[in-house]
């Protein structure tokens, strides 16, 4: 092998050493933002009564449990799972006069989370390729 395709091969093979050293970072930058995304997509879909229940969806740390990288976003409000599943209206008998449906924000959050995956992994494939010159 010539001393120039020998040079082209160190090169070509440092890159590729990059990429799999940059694959922890970018695993928790994908899972960063899809939670991200999922948490605003939620926080869209929470009806404003007072505005408390909106304003306490909180996201959880980013980190790496094994070989994954896990995320999420909670809500600790009293009543939000009956504004996100639904409940049922009694009169003064205790009696059950109706039923309101649920809003399923949370639900509608984490669809809209996976659905942008394929866009952050493509956005953060283009980053790195541009990082590293390929």
């Amino acid at each position: 092998m010539n001393p120039e395709n020998q040079k082209a091969l160190a090169d070509f093979r440092r890159k590729l050493e990059g990429l799999l050293g940059d694959f922890d970072e970018s695993a928790h930058r994908v899972v960063t933002a899809q939670a991200n995304a999922g948490m605003a997509a939620t926080k869209r879909g929470t009806p404003v009564k007072t505005g408390h229940l909106r304003r306490s969806w909180r996201r959880d740390k980013t980190r790496r449990v094994g070989n994954a990288h896990v995320s999420g976003y909670s809500n600790n409000v009293e009543y939000g799972q009956y504004v996100n599943y639904g409940h049922r209206t009694v009169n003064g008998a205790k009696e059950t006069t109706g039923w309101v449906e649920g809003r399923f924000m949370l639900e509608k959050g984490v669809n809209a989370a996976e659905r942008q995956l394929p866009a952050l992994f493509d956005a953060e494939i283009n980053r790195i390729k541009r990082e590293l010159g390929f």
